[in-house]
């Protein structure tokens, strides 16, 4: 499935010189989420290093926003 606008969340204040913080829950798996292009809707408001709190239909996990700005890591 695609990138989901409505379960997608800033968490807290979020400074322009900090990695900022989001919450996102999808019915999509890790792998989906961790799949290159997946948050590419987004490439405007993440930057490389924020984190991305996941709850995903497989699991949960954090995740860092990569260079590319459109790829996290999850289950660091």
């Amino acid at each position: 499935m695609p990138f989901t606008q409505e379960t997608f969340a800033p968490v807290g204040a979020n400074s322009t010189k900090a990695a900022a913080l989001f919450s996102y829950r999808t019915p999509d798996t890790l792998a989906d989420v961790q799949s290159t292009g997946y948050f590419v809707v987004k490439e405007d408001q993440l930057n490389e290093g924020d984190i991305v709190i996941c709850s995903a239909s497989d699991g949960a996990g954090f995740g860092v926003v990569q260079a590319d700005t459109s790829t996290i890591v999850v289950g660091l």
